[in-house]
């Protein structure tokens, strides 16, 4: 099996791609309920600024059973159903890493350009809820304007 890595220029483009996500206006307006095979799940709306999009956003969504307890050092498992809709409102936690120290912005800038500087500064607080249990995706969905049912997406893998 071949061996998958990002690079620098692709890991910028997804951190891009997200920050104009995360810039985006939240409407806070619920999606339609939209059924999985694990369960059914409902988002919220938000606008891209300058777009003029309407994005049907789904935050964390689980993708697997949680790698914790007897599951822990383990593949992952395949996701149970879940009863009743869930609530895809907010991010799920990141997986445990190591933060930078950007407390110092001059000592920064010494290892990291502008932009990334920026970037972590808006993404730590999300960055600093921790948690083995890390096994989410987030989920964006054009909804205006598609001439097709088929949309292009980014997928970002981590391990």
């Amino acid at each position: 099996m071949q061996q998958v890595r990002a690079s620098p220029l692709a890991m910028a483009g997804a951190v891009v791609a997200a920050a104009a996500l995360l810039a985006a206006t939240e409407t806070r307006s619920p999606t339609p309920i939209i059924n999985t095979k694990y369960g059914q799940l409902r988002g919220f709306y938000r606008s891209v600024d300058g777009y003029g999009l309407r994005v049907a956003t789904y935050l964390g969504v689980p993708y697997a059973t949680p790698p914790v307890g007897a599951n822990r050092f383990s593949p992952t498992r395949t996701l149970s159903q879940w009863v009743g809709v869930h609530e895809a409102v907010t991010f799920g936690p990141a997986c445990p890493q190591r933060l930078p120290n950007i407390s110092n912005e001059t000592a920064a800038l010494t290892r990291m350009s502008r932009g990334r500087l920026r970037a972590l500064q808006r993404y730590l607080p999300a960055l600093k809820r921790q948690s083995e249990d890390c096994l989410y995706l987030n989920l964006y969905v054009p909804n205006e304007g598609r001439t097709s049912t088929q949309v292009k997406i980014l997928l970002n893998i981590h391990r």
